[in-house]
């Protein structure tokens, strides 16, 4: 307890070192920023005052040329009284006036060189002058007219010795000073009541240097002022043209006059920071001293919170570095599974084919983490659902053959051929559970064999259900008796010093038995220290298919064979296409058509969208779809054409459109385009068209193709066509045409995918057609039935395609009272689509029995959901949405979360900020 009070009091006394440092260096920098606002004010002010000096010298120099003005007005009206005229304005300053004839005589006063003085020449030509020239002094000059010609120039000399006398002025009560100088530097008017000292400070080379640095800003303005250390101090140097002469203003105030009392909210300013911070540092004192208390007081609430605090650290950490680590490891197996489909070579295949297993076993073990964070949460579930026994036995053994070989060990096989191939649970976790046994076996094992065995027995309690016994066996270290117990704790290894160069993260274990128990069943581990071990279980499966397994490596060879089943017409990887479709469906399924061909896709969802990429990137071929809202096809293409800079003005254009009615052709040629094509869009037909539009050299034929389709190129025959027919059982019979749906969307797994976005994005497709049909816009609601009615037979629902289709007429016609007859019944069988979809996708069916999320889970969800949005990490949010499975989502969260859900399947992470921001 002492020392624990002992250190808080060491800490308490840290922090308050630290903020005292906070505050000298806040408290320096403030100060010295509010300096340098201020000195920045003080050189505007002082600029402005200097403008206002040039401005008093312009009018004492206008008042000596309105004298003269006034004696010219006078001598052009009474030339014979110029004795009186010139007379009397004479005083005894030294200043003398004199008259000059047009041939430069002088016919009054003193003669002066008209070369030395270029006012004079001014004059003559009609403008009032002044001039100056060392040693004779500041020339006034004015020209005396004779009707419209010039007959004289009066002028008015001012010594140099009268110049202070009569033109200098007192400025900050004699602390500053100023003069009048030429744009050279030469001094007209010397400042007030000056002394010899000033002046030599003045004109020294250290001040007449930092008034050339403020000439640059002269060429940009009137008058400009800056501070500068001198030799007297801190110095407002200044300076600004006198209007309508050739003369400069220029002087200097020492800066502590100038600033005289600014410097006083620079202290205010300080004093007002430091009593804030006073205050911070006293409620800073009490806060820590109450925590402290209660610090004190409640101990074993504090380490139990710090204990949870950890373990949640632990788990986040291990969640988030486990779904890091996972995206590349899911890139490389997306690339692996591109060879698999495209490479004809059997050995390359069978290469891929390895490194699939190997990666999803990699994947596996990574995933771990994952799992053990989960396990911990609670949130891992048991999925059950159809498999075959043979891939999945394929699958391990060519996963583990390969670190077996590596090692020199022999893999030894002991599996029952009368097996039945078809089951019913869940592969993935009983796959991941052998995985662990099968890694761990090859890994403390140096010599001998590893055994993988599987068997069966048939279920007493049940039909149609089996017991598989599953043992692996290794002839490797072994395991000590008082060791067995380490076995399942999570990170904790066995003779971990003996064992420090064999890797692992020690959940394996761990993981296995708990997820052996979600399933019913549990690991039993017979081991002989230095002879080997047997791990085993036993599992209670459903049986799908009777079929025995036979030999599995000859399945297996069927599965790779019905995996290379489509085959491109050609490839063009250094071809780019534009797709521009306001249905993000459609999208996806017109990238999955042309994936294979290589061709590079940007994708655009509406008209200015595809307007904008247009602009920014030479496409090959452009493909729009007509029907958008805002600006349909025909509009885009329309100002693409019109658009001189546009480098897509004469791009081949394709338009896309499920209105395949007589005269479409011409209608969509007459309005640019070079052709077009019905939706749902046959992948043969597209393959042709790209064929004939893209240019020839970026084009590599294919020189055969494999005859007999297959599910994979929308055939819907063969193995692959057979598997997807499984899979889409529960929608035989129902309105929805599979096959036809696998050939609109090129693949089976694309279909699946495509499905997936159809049914997640009812509810809010619903929500916006009944918005536009209760708001009667017509317009509107036209343009989204279009667009459901086209996502409606790519997916095979022919039905509800057509019962759009005669909306979508009816909306054109503007038939309202149609709509509204139909519009609820076409509702119903909308939603009535989705009912037959949740059978394909039973997760997403009512959870069930599932522990409900709280208001601050689901708080901390959507908040990882904006990061991930905003990172666009599609992994993350793949992740999110997968642990968020084994919750059942409170009822006011649930639209929302389907929103965002649907906006996830579609990759829309703007739709994703978007939806969170409005709620």
């Amino acid at each position: 307890m002492n020392k624990k009070n002992s250190s808080g009091k060491f800490r308490m006394a840290g922090v308050l070192l630290l903020f005292a440092m906070a505050f000298f260096i806040v408290g320096g920098v403030l100060r010295n920023r509010t300096r340098q606002l201020l000195q920045s004010y003080t050189e505007s002010q002082t600029g402005k005052q200097a403008e206002s000096f040039a401005l008093l010298m312009a009018e004492k120099f206008d008042a000596e040329l309105a004298k003269l003005e006034y004696i010219a007005g006078r001598l052009e009206s009474s030339p014979g009284n110029m004795d009186a005229l010139m007379m009397r304005d004479h005083d005894g300053s030294g200043v003398r006036q004199g008259l000059l004839g047009i041939d430069g005589k002088t016919l009054y006063g003193d003669r002066l060189n008209v070369a030395v003085f270029e006012g004079i020449q001014s004059s003559f030509r009609g403008n009032r002058a002044v001039t100056y020239m060392d040693g004779e002094g500041l020339l006034f000059t004015c020209p005396v007219f004779n009707g419209p010609n010039i007959r004289y120039v009066l002028y008015r000399l001012c010594p140099g010795e009268s110049l202070q006398k009569r033109f200098a002025t007192e400025i900050y009560e004699d602390l500053g000073k100023f003069c009048v100088t030429t744009r050279a530097g030469q001094i007209v008017v010397p400042f007030y009541n000056y002394v010899a000292e000033d002046m030599y400070w003045y004109e020294s080379e250290d001040i007449r240097s930092k008034y050339m640095s403020m000439h640059m800003e002269m060429e940009v303005s009137v008058a400009a002022a800056r501070k500068f250390d001198t030799t007297r101090g801190e110095m407002l140097l200044f300076e600004a043209e006198i209007p309508g002469t050739d003369f400069l203003v220029s002087g200097f105030v020492p800066m502590a006059v100038a600033t005289e009392g600014i410097d006083n909210v620079t202290l205010l300013v300080l004093w007002v920071f430091g009593l804030l911070m006073l205050l911070v540092l006293i409620g800073g004192f009490y806060l820590v001293r109450i925590r402290l208390k209660i610090r004190e007081s409640d101990e074993l609430r504090e380490a139990k919170a710090v204990a949870e605090e950890a373990s949640r650290a632990k788990s986040d950490f291990l969640a988030n570095m486990s779904h890091e680590i996972r995206t590349p490891i899911n890139a490389v197996l997306g690339m692996n599974e591109m060879i698999l489909r495209e490479s004809g070579d059997d050995t390359i295949t069978t290469y891929a084919s390895n490194i699939r297993a190997a990666g999803n076993s990699l994947l596996g073990l990574i995933n771990d983490i994952l799992d053990f964070s989960k396990i911990e949460a609670g949130k891992i579930e048991i999925i059950p659902a159809e498999y075959d026994l043979s891939y999945m036995i394929s699958d391990l053994v060519n996963m583990i053959q390969a670190r077996v070989e590596e090692k020199g060990l022999e893999l030894r096989l002991d599996f029952d051929p009368t097996l039945p191939k078809g089951l019913y649970g869940d592969e993935v976790r009983i796959k991941q559970v052998i995985t662990n046994l099968l890694s761990n076996a090859v890994k403390y094992t140096e010599k001998g064999s590893v055994t993988l065995g599987i068997h069966y027995e048939e279920s007493g309690e049940e039909d149609g259900r089996i017991l598989l016994k599953v043992y692996v066996k290794d002839t490797g270290i072994g395991i000590r008796r008082e060791d067995l117990e380490k076995l399942f704790i999570e990170f904790e290894r066995i003779e971990e010093k003996r064992n420090r160069n064999i890797e692992g993260t020690g959940l394996g274990m761990s993981i296995t038995k708990n997820l052996l128990e979600m399933m019913g069943s549990s690991l039993v581990v017979e081991s002989v220290y230095g002879e080997g071990s047997v791990f085993s279980f036993e599992l209670s499966q459903k049986v799908t298919d009777w079929d025995v397994l036979g030999d599995y490596r000859a399945a297996y060879r069927e599965r790779l064979a019905a995996e290379k089943g489509y085959q491109e017409k050609f490839t063009a990887p250094d071809a780019r296409v534009l797709v521009v479709d306001d249905n993000e469906m459609n999208l996806m399924v017109f990238k999955s058509l042309v994936k294979q061909t290589l061709v590079k896709i940007d994708t655009a969802c509406s008209g200015d969208e595809g307007i904008a990429l247009s602009e920014r990137e030479k496409y090959d071929m452009i493909f729009l779809d007509h029907m958008m809202p805002v600006k349909d096809g025909i509009e885009t293409l329309r100002e693409i054409k019109a658009d001189w800079a546009n480098p897509n003005r004469d791009t081949p254009a394709v338009c896309l459109t499920a209105n395949a009615i007589s005269g479409a052709r011409e209608k969509y040629l007459a309005a640019g385009f070079d052709d077009y094509l019905s939706k749902p869009i046959d992948s043969g037909r597209l393959e042709e068209m790209m064929l004939a539009f893209l240019p020839k050299e970026r084009i590599k034929i294919r020189m055969s193709t494999t005859s007999g389709g297959t599910a994979e190129d929308g055939g819907g025959s063969g193995p692959a066509g057979s598997s997807s027919r499984e899979e889409f059982a529960v929608l035989a019979g129902s309105p929805i045409d599979t096959e036809e749906g696998i050939r609109n969307s090129g693949t089976r797994d694309a279909y699946r995918a495509v499905l997936k976005v159809f049914y997640n994005s009812e509810a809010e497709q619903s929500r916006e057609l009944n918005a536009l049909y209760g708001e009667k816009d017509i317009k509107n609601y036209t343009i989204k039935v279009h667009a459901l009615k086209s996502s409606a037979r790519i997916i095979g629902a022919k039905e509800l395609g057509e019962e759009a289709q005669k909306l979508e007429n009816a909306g054109k016609a503007g038939d309202e009272a149609y709509i509204r007859e139909h519009h609820e019944a076409f509702m119903e069988k909308y939603h009535s689509i989705k009912e037959l979809l949740a059978s394909v996708f039973p997760e997403e069916k009512a959870d069930k029995g599932k522990a409900e999320a709280d208001a601050e889970m689901m708080a901390d969800v959507f908040a990882e959901i904006r990061a991930a949005a905003d990172d666009m990490d599609c992994g993350r949010l793949e992740s999110i949405f997968s642990e968020m499975e084994g919750y059942s989502i409170p009822q006011e969260q649930k639209e929302l979360f389907g929103k965002v859900k649907a906006a996830s399947d579609n990759y829309d992470y703007d739709k994703i900020l978007e939806l969170l921001d409005r709620n």
